[in-house]
């Protein structure tokens, strides 16, 4: 797509995620598959939302490198990415447009680590009732859901789900406010 986009007079630029695996090992040199002129690629090993690494080429001309981000509140993955599109939307230029923008978030991602302004957020938050959720009758299941599901879920574990869903919701908070921020400058910049 991107090389079809580029032959087409578009300027491509990749912000988040790529495939599962990118960037795994030691690359060298570091890779930024064909047709991207920025690229901003989330390399697939280590942490995911602090303490993490992108595959950065600031420009067609540019050679990619690999910078880290930490652990500071700041460098949390999807505000840096929300940052990096707002910031190329801000200061597009005629060179640069039309373009295609392609941002991938890992939220809402295992481990389920929200933006530190969103945690426990919803810690009280009611949940609704998922029709699935410790089915007691699951004749009509497949043969191996049968067998894996033999015992019904314990209090401790049901917990643990129910937290689990709590911190999902809390890491697509930053999400939403992402998508918004994108759109709004969008709108700015007509």
């Amino acid at each position: 797509l991107p090389v079809r986009m580029e032959s087409a007079g578009y300027y491509n630029v990749h912000i988040g995620k790529y495939v599962n695996g990118y960037a795994a090992g030691p690359p060298n040199p570091l890779p930024v598959p064909e047709g991207w002129d920025e690229w901003y690629g989330k390399v697939s090993e280590g942490p995911l939302y602090f303490n993490y690494s992108l595959i950065e080429k600031e420009g067609p001309a540019d050679t990619p490198e690999l910078t880290f981000y930490g652990d500071q509140t700041d460098e949390y993955q999807t505000d840096v990415l929300r940052d990096k599109a707002v910031d190329f939307i801000d200061t597009a230029t005629e060179d640069e447009t039309p373009f295609m923008m392609n941002v991938w978030f890992n939220a809402p991602h295992g481990p389920f680590d929200p933006a530190p302004r969103h945690l426990f957020t919803l810690s009280t938050a009611p949940l609704p009732k998922l029709q699935a959720f410790d089915e007691k009758d699951l004749s009509d299941k497949p043969n191996w859901l049968r067998k894996q599901a033999r015992k019904r879920l314990g209090k401790a574990l049901k917990q643990t789900i129910a937290n689990e869903r709590r911190r999902r919701l809390e890491q697509l908070l930053s999400v939403d406010e992402a998508v918004g921020d994108i759109v709004s400058e969008l709108s700015q910049e007509g």
